[in-house]
């Protein structure tokens, strides 16, 4: 149960973890065949069928001899290339064969000569494989499972599977596997300021941009975004949404309204709601965060100004939409990157700046305005940068690439 008050100026890191304390994956999945499966998340442990390669496989183009045989001429009698069944293939003392790279290893064959580093002499129509008496320092030959071995567990269960991954189901042969199914969610801003875009805009009005930028961020988690609902500043159809999509959405992402204005009725709404939770957090931007159940139906209320709403949605719904989705990482792509220039945070709370990649490094830009997102579009990605602290050129730093 949700705890229905306020605590002000509240650190960002305990509150990410409250609230994915309270996050929980959902249970429905589903079987899904290969061609539909990237961004998908995987409901169990996949285990291969079998060992990979399931022959001794030559892993070069060259040519095949025994232990025995590396002085003097042997004869290459033969050609094996990928698909020729070896069990037709008999060595003899004295012989070798040319072998192509992914084709089946014929028993009598311990070493497989690179071709570049073959010697070899045409006589009469034969080809002879010359051998100076040095053994091989790699026999060139993969051994049975020695890329997978059958029962290994080659995915685990919580993993967002990739094209790579795709590949790897196909090479064990599978053609299905399960997994979650996608998190459903609803997008719902509110403001009697809103148009949509192509609308003729009036004296007092912007288009919503929030809309498009709060679904197009859900849309790159591979969720699926039921509707995308755009609500007057009334409290009445902000509950009546709410009421008629609790049972349907697994998450409700509400942007503006959420702080304590007179018009904020998403907020009245919420702190009606007898299970919620909301915070000012000691961070900028993105203050305001609020959070609700209704049965088994997230709400998280996203500040209104979109760089803000960009940024709460960033490192507070982002990881809460991670986690609901059954993925076992829930923290991003964070990558440490040092500093061009220096950037002074002792008189600051916590902030996420915009930055650009400049060569290896990263370059602060101003903080942006509540709407300022041609400079949001103009950055590569964004730094956490702590309270009370002086960075300096070449400090590392994280650094999260959007």
């Amino acid at each position: 149960m949700l705890k229905a008050n306020v605590d002000l100026q509240q650190d960002y890191d305990s509150v990410l973890a409250e609230i994915l304390e309270k996050t929980h994956p959902v249970t429905e999945k589903e079987w899904l065949p290969l061609n539909r499966l990237v961004g998908r998340i995987l409901a169990e442990d996949v285990l291969s069928p079998l060992d990979l390669p399931s022959y001794r496989q030559s892993a070069m183009d060259g040519y095949g001899i025994a232990a025995g045989e590396t002085v003097g001429r042997q004869k290459v009698v033969t050609t094996i290339s990928a698909g020729d069944k070896p069990g037709t293939v008999t060595i003899e003392p004295g012989q070798a064969v040319r072998i192509m790279t992914g084709a089946a290893v014929p028993a009598g064959i311990d070493y497989v000569i690179p071709q570049e580093q073959a010697r070899i002499q045409e006589d009469s129509g034969v080809t002879w494989l010359l051998l100076k008496g040095d053994v091989p320092k790699r026999n060139h030959i993969k051994a049975i499972g020695s890329d997978v071995s059958e029962g290994q567990c080659v995915l685990k269960a919580g993993h967002c599977l990739r094209p790579q991954d795709i590949g790897l189901l196909a090479s064990i042969g599978l053609t299905t596997v399960n997994v979650f199914k996608r998190v459903r969610v609803v997008v719902l801003t509110s403001g009697n300021e809103l148009a949509r875009p192509g609308e003729s805009l009036q004296t007092g009005q912007v288009y919503d941009a929030n809309a498009f930028l709060i679904t197009s961020l859900c849309e790159a988690l591979d969720v699926d975004v039921l509707a995308q609902i755009t609500l007057p500043d009334e409290a009445e159809a902000v509950k009546k949404t709410f009421d008629d999509w609790q049972d349907q959405a697994d998450v409700i992402l509400t942007v503006g309204g959420a702080s304590v204005g007179e018009k904020d009725f998403v907020a009245s709404v919420i702190r009606s709601l007898p299970n919620h939770r909301r915070w000012k957090l000691k961070m900028k931007p993105a203050k305001p965060f609020s959070m609700a159940m209704m049965n088994d139906c997230m709400i998280l209320a996203l500040p209104g100004n979109p760089v803000a709403a960009f940024m709460s949605f960033q490192v507070l719904a982002k990881p809460v939409l991670k986690k609901r989705s059954g993925r076992r990482d829930w923290s991003g792509n964070v990558m440490s990157y040092p500093l061009k220039t220096g950037l002074d945070n002792r008189q600051q709370p916590l902030r996420w700046l915009p930055v650009r990649v400049v060569g290896e490094e990263l370059v602060p830009l101003k903080p942006l305005s509540g709407g300022d997102l041609a400079g949001l579009s103009a950055s590569d990605g964004f730094v956490r940068f702590e309270s009370g602290r002086e960075y300096a050129a070449g400090d590392e730093v994280q650094f999260w690439r959007i």
